[in-house]
């Protein structure tokens, strides 16, 4: 067996650190989508009236919107490739759909300067414009386009049964607590005995917050859930945490960074419908539901309240099991 051969037996008996890769690539979307959402919410905010608004601004607004469109449909795709050209022609209508604003803007001041009548300031008309682009009524929003490429990488990498395909037996993963294994997920994903338990738990800001209430509540330490066949899986680091089950009717995954600074730190949850999201999480999460799943984000909040929000959830999921609809 050559070299090159040697690689592949390796990768190939090694799932894990694709999974790791995945994970990783995940939530660099989820950053993308966060500055995303950060860039709407600051359009509704100077929508209010409040703020001396130019068309530099409003221009400025829609270059950044389609500039980062563009790079979560990039890492879309680098997670789906098969939802590639769908994705790709959507983002190209919302690239045609921003230059036709500008364009409606400009034939909107000329007419006003021609007919001399009081209507709407321009700037004020194009961001009212663009808003309803970005998160109005209509069917083709940004919003709605943010959905659906969310629900499909989601749909296509949620399901951990692929990882019990290649004969991952549970026993090979670091365990922390009864049905709840952890991945390092930085590190080479070697496959240990379950020795190496807690101990790398500690480190991991967000899985402690999550684990938090349910250390305080529970005696023996463990990880209980109403639903007995029910497995989590954590892929964590320092600030980051990918918290995922394995159970065939109850799909549920957070994704959280928990760094102490509030312009990069977030906590990102996707649920089927089976899932009672409303009942696992605190108020200030954006929900969005779908007939194919539900997706929130708690975004621009202090890095107490993030702390605050994981240990709630953390008490819903393993203490008080709030989990049926």
């Amino acid at each position: 067996m050559n070299i090159l051969e040697k690689i592949n037996l390796v990768r190939r008996k090694n799932p894990i650190q694709d999974y790791c890769i995945q994970t990783i690539r995940f939530i660099k979307l989820l950053e993308n989508s966060r500055v995303l959402l950060d860039l709407i919410a600051d359009g509704d905010e100077k929508s209010l009236g409040e703020y001396i608004l130019d068309r530099h601004y409003v221009i400025t607004l829609i270059d950044s919107v389609i500039e980062r469109l563009g790079m979560m449909v990039h890492d879309a795709c680098v997670l789906v490739p098969s939802i590639g050209k769908d994705l790709y022609c959507q983002y190209d209508h919302h690239k045609k759909y921003a230059q036709n604003l500008l364009i409606n803007s400009q034939n909107y001041e000329k007419n006003i300067s021609k007919s001399g009548s009081e209507k709407i300031e321009p700037e004020y008309k194009l961001l009212a414009n663009v808003l309803e682009w970005l998160h109005g009524d209509t069917s083709e929003t940004v919003m709605n386009f943010i959905k659906y490429l969310f629900l499909n990488v989601i749909q296509d990498i949620q399901s951990l049964e692929k990882l019990n395909n290649k004969n991952i037996v549970k026993n090979n993963l670091k365990t922390i607590k009864d049905n709840f294994y952890l991945i390092d997920l930085w590190l080479e994903p070697i496959f240990s005995d379950q020795k190496q338990n807690e101990y790398q738990t500690k480190d991991c800001l967000p899985l402690k917050y999550l684990l938090m209430e349910t250390e305080h509540n529970n005696e023996s330490g463990h990880v209980k859930s109403n639903l007995s066949d029910i497995v989590w899986l954590a892929a964590a680091s320092e600030f980051q945490i990918s918290l995922n089950t394995w159970h065939k009717n109850y799909k549920f995954r957070l994704d959280a960074i928990s760094s102490g600074h509030k312009k990069s730190d977030f906590i990102f949850t996707y649920a089927n419908l089976s899932v009672n999201l409303k009942q696992i999480l605190p108020e200030g999460f954006h929900i969005e539901t779908t007939k194919d799943g539900q997706l929130a984000w708690n975004l621009g909040v202090s890095p107490k309240t993030i702390e605050d929000n994981l240990m709630f959830i953390g008490q819903k999921l393993f203490t008080e099991n709030k989990w049926r609809v």
